[in-house]
């Protein structure tokens, strides 16, 4: 999807919680890992990694 929509114009593709997806399986992290590889120079991508926060409110 992100190399037909590039074809219009500059993407930013941004993947929400990725370490998530990938720690887990180590298919899904080469397939993806090949996947971001092959996509157009125009295509910029952005992953977010988000922490629980164990600080208790005061």
């Amino acid at each position: 999807l992100a190399s037909s929509e590039s074809k219009n114009g500059p993407l930013i593709l941004f993947l929400k919680d990725v370490e998530k997806s990938l720690v887990v399986n180590s298919d899904s992290c080469t397939y993806l890992k090949n996947k971001l590889e092959r996509l157009p120079d125009n295509v910029v991508v952005i992953g977010s990694h988000t922490q629980a926060d164990s600080r208790k409110e005061k």
